[in-house]
């Protein structure tokens, strides 16, 4: 009996390794992939298209497993909550996707690593949660890799510092808004499915944004775009699926610290397009101070994630939240 459990737990192991690799990769390539279609699709009007594909796979999902009926079933507190959560979630995606013409993928996917700083703050201010050790250290030394790699200024070739101004302005306020979801549907009960939650997203991001969408830059797409485009609107439903199921075989602070590894995917999957097509993407001016930074946000990420307080409530998860993603949404 206790082989067989040993045999369980390191094939729990292997799978929940593997499952978390997969949103790592899939958020990692998905700021890249954003960029690549800059010229061609706006970052607003791409991120609409996203939302219209999950919501119909979403509820067709939701069909088929007889949960649908319960949809709106919502109401008073638990309903503001899951708005709150959708809008936050919406203006993260649109802010994010956005600030990537004015960014390179790179520069965006490292400043959005102080979500999880925010996050325990803000949960530690509004929920009472108790700081760990580890926590503490891997959020300063995040906070350090972050001034590190900013304090080398941010020179992107062909863009002019007005616009590195708005790029930085939009990812900030995606950051910001990530972090008002992600506490939003922390208060949120545990009866409220996550699924339910996730739909009310992509239904507010798909009418909500309808003003401010061209849906006839889809027509401009073509060859590469045209993958690239396929990639996006599969991306969030294969990371988020993969991401459910890794959390129900694996602590979910493990999870989280392999899903930390989705900067160092940015900065390859950037440097190799870089490569392969120059000039079709923004790039970061690599040095020695911004290698030193990225490298200790991520292991900051890592480290502040495996540090969290409960790692027993973590083994008894059986959903995700929503809001617990990088920020390349």
């Amino acid at each position: 009996m206790a082989d067989a459990a040993r045999a369980a737990a390191a094939r729990d192991h292997r799978i929940g390794f593997a499952l978390s690799l997969a949103p790592a990769l899939l958020w990692g390539l998905l700021p890249v992939a954003v960029a690549g279609l800059g010229r061609t699709i706006d970052g607003v009007t791409l991120t609409w298209y996203r939302f219209c594909f999950a919501l119909a796979v979403q509820t067709l999902l939701l069909a088929l497993t007889a949960r649908l009926p319960g949809l709106f079933a919502h109401r008073g507190r638990d309903l503001a909550l899951i708005m709150t959560t959708a809008v936050g979630l919406v203006i993260n995606f649109a802010a994010f996707a956005s600030s990537l013409r004015y960014l390179p993928a790179s520069t965006a996917q490292t400043f959005g690593q102080a979500q999880p700083v925010l996050l325990i703050i803000g949960a530690a201010v509004l929920f009472h949660e108790r700081l760990t050790r580890p926590q503490i250290a891997g959020s300063l030394v995040l906070v350090l890799g972050l001034a590190i790699f900013f304090a080398d200024k941010v020179v992107v070739h062909g863009v002019a510092a007005a616009d590195l101004a708005k790029g930085f302005a939009l990812v900030t306020l995606a950051t910001l808004v990530w972090v008002t979801a992600a506490l939003a549907q922390k208060a949120l009960r545990p009866a409220v499915p996550s699924t339910h939650t996730l739909w009310y997203v992509y239904a507010v991001g798909a009418i909500g944004l309808i003003p401010l969408v061209t849906p006839s830059q889809l027509l401009g797409l073509h060859d590469v775009t045209i993958a690239l485009f396929i990639f996006c609107c599969f991306n969030t439903l294969i990371a988020y699926g993969a991401f459910g199921l890794a959390v129900r075989r694996w602590a979910a602070a493990r999870v989280s610290a392999v899903v930390a590894l989705a900067p160092l995917v940015t900065y390859l999957a950037e440097h190799l397009a870089t490569r392969q097509a120059p000039g079709a993407l923004l790039a970061t001016a690599w040095s020695p101070l911004k290698v030193l930074g990225a490298f200790l946000v991520v292991v900051g990420a890592m480290v502040t994630a495996l540090g969290r307080s409960a790692p027993r409530a973590d083994r008894r998860e059986s959903r995700p939240r929503s809001g617990t993603r990088p920020a390349s949404s």
